[in-house]
């Protein structure tokens, strides 16, 4: 990101916030017609833009220092709260300044007269939020009982200095929230290389950096990978040659549950991943509190029937229907005068409460209460509700028809056609539900052995719509001997293959097994397996390593002279 474009996300955020806000206003840079022209909208520079939030006043105020600071991070974009003052300012004005730091909490101190509160960059935009909706109002407030006023900036200052910067400011670079939200990482990549470079290894640490914005070890990062998985925000899942897009997003499985066969309806890994990212990327969007799923309440509201127990719905009236089964995706229940028989749709009674459609006549009467007991129901978890990344890691993606296993969701996947996108796109699944749509917190990585396909016989409708990372062996990772084997025998793969798709990885040497164990139940059935056992042409690439190899035909196995294997390598 450039400084140019650094201050105009900050310029975006803030015009997006006050359309919401009217009476929100900020200040901005007052001098300076090439720094306008360069794009520097406010204080700063190429590295960061400092917002203020009150008017700059005179003399030893020095209000120009209380606003936002967005600067340029690792990862893209980091916000913080700044407060900076002289110290022979009016007492009252340094009142001020206590009461905010008391009220707002957080602030180190990066110099005599200077400080800091830095947001978490996960959660710094629902901070920032925060900040914007519940705490400055409050410091507003301060300054009107301090008798502060003429520090607040008025609609009719507001519009003089933005009617100054205005054409300055190029309609075409937009730099949206919903795009700062995930543009640290693609939405779709694919890690490929041959066998043993560290490619799933990998996949998890990458799965945690966008799940949370940090990184450690990667014995931490495993750790943080299961916790995430428990709670939904990160899914596995290995593709094969029997997987499907059933499997993956909709369809219908047999129900094991009952004596006769029957089929009832499956939502797929994908699917489930997506909904949960949806109702947080919406809830975080609106500023609203996130509500627990449809389908979490449901299967909690069901409970009693797995132990033969009936449910009752109280309806308007003082009536009151009992609900006897639930199966196949039909809710069966009684009347209230006792007749039964009768069934609702689970998958209708879902897009009732989530509001993509109505009904109001017939059946409507017993949907009616089961929605309000289900939005009763559906808890709110803590607000603002802070924006979170949703990862799938999909291993050995090339092993599974990828155009059968996606169908639609190819063209869903693109970053343009995600949801609040320019080109946003929604489509019918196969099962009937309307504007499934999927949202720009979703992020998928998948891992690919190109020894089983070469990323040129991939789709190229799936290909253009990922970013390709190449794994190779390591051979910084090793020490001797196992770093010059490696080298000799992938030299020679690569003289015989002409192709990087079939070298051998690191990966393999670096378990605490022997290298003779190594060689002979890693190594060398990946070269049969390479060469179509050919033992003349395995021999002589291990041969090339110095490594004396003979496959036996009295008992059809390899068998290498630990003798000179040591005296080569040693």
């Amino acid at each position: 990101m450039t400084g140019k474009e650094l201050h105009r996300f900050a310029y975006n955020f803030l015009m997006e916030y006050k359309k919401s806000n009217p009476d929100f206003t900020f200040w901005f840079r007052q001098r300076g017609e090439d720094k306008f022209k360069s794009g520097f909208l406010f204080q700063g520079n190429e590295n960061y833009a400092f917002v203020g939030l009150y008017d700059r006043g005179g003399g030893t105020n020095m209000t120009r220092s209380v606003g936002i600071v967005f600067d340029r991070s690792l990862d893209g974009v980091g916000i913080k709260l700044e407060n900076a003052f002289n110290e022979e300012a009016d007492p009252i004005v340094l009142n001020f300044y206590e009461q905010l730091r008391e009220l707002i909490g957080g602030f180190a101190e990066t110099g005599k007269t200077n400080f800091q509160k830095r947001f978490e960059p996960t959660t710094q935009i629902s901070d920032l939020h925060f900040f914007l909706n519940e705490q400055k109002p409050k410091l507003d407030s301060i300054l009107k009982d301090l008798g502060l006023e003429k520090m607040l900036i008025d609609e009719a200052k507001f519009q003089k200095m933005l009617q100054k910067v205005q054409p300055f400011i190029e309609s075409k670079e937009e730099l949206t929230i919903e795009n700062q939200s995930v543009m640290h990482h693609p939405l779709n990549q694919i890690l490929f290389g041959p066998p043993g470079t560290g490619k799933t290894y990998n996949s998890i640490d990458k799965a945690v950096k966008i799940a949370t914005g940090q990184s450690g070890t990667h014995a931490e990062n495993k750790v943080e990978f299961d916790r995430l998985r428990k709670e939904g925000q990160i899914e596995f899942v290995t593709f094969h040659q029997g997987y499907s897009y059933e499997d993956f997003m909709v369809g219908i499985k047999p129900n094991t549950d009952t004596e006769q066969l029957t089929f009832k309806p499956h939502k797929g890994i994908f699917y489930r991943l997506v909904e949960r990212a949806k109702a947080n990327y919406i809830a975080h969007k609106d500023q609203k509190q996130e509500l627990t799923s449809f389908d979490a309440v449901f299967e909690e509201l069901i409970v009693p029937l797995e132990d033969g127990q009936t449910i009752e719905i109280p309806m308007k009236g003082g009536n009151a229907f009992t609900i006897t089964d639930v199966d196949n995706g039909t809710i069966r229940f009684k009347k209230p005068n006792g007749s039964d028989r009768h069934t609702l749709s689970v998958d209708t009674l879902k897009a009732i409460v989530e509001g993509k459609r109505e009904f109001n006549s017939g059946l409507g009467v017993y949907y009616k209460p089961l929605v309000q007991l289900i939005h009763e129901r559906q808890r709110p978890v803590a607000a603002p509700t802070p924006l979170k990344n949703f990862i799938i890691i999909i291993d050995e993606i090339n092993r599974a028809n990828i155009s059968k296993v996606f169908g639609e969701l190819i063209t869903l996947l693109e970053d343009d056609k995600r949801m609040g996108a320019e080109n946003a796109l929604s489509l019918t699944l196969p099962n009937g539900e309307p504007d499934f749509s999927i949202p720009p917190n979703v992020h998928i990585i998948g891992t690919m052995n190109t020894a089983d396909k070469s990323i040129a016989l991939v789709d190229i409708a799936l290909r253009r719509r990922f970013e390709f990372e190449g794994y190779y062996p390591d051979y910084n990772a090793l020490t001797e001997p196992s770093l010059t084997i490696l080298q000799k025998i992938n030299e020679a793969i690569y003289t015989r293959k002409k192709t990087a798709d079939f070298l051998i990885g690191h990966g393999y040497f670096m378990k605490t097994e022997p290298l003779e164990t190594i060689l002979l139940k890693k190594v060398i059935p990946l070269l049969m397996e390479y060469f179509s056992g050919r033992t003349e042409e395995v021999k002589e690439i291990l041969k090339a390593a110095d490594i004396n190899a003979e496959y036996s035909t009295w008992n059809y196995r390899w068998h290498i002279n630990a003798t000179t294997l040591d005296e080569t390598h040693n």
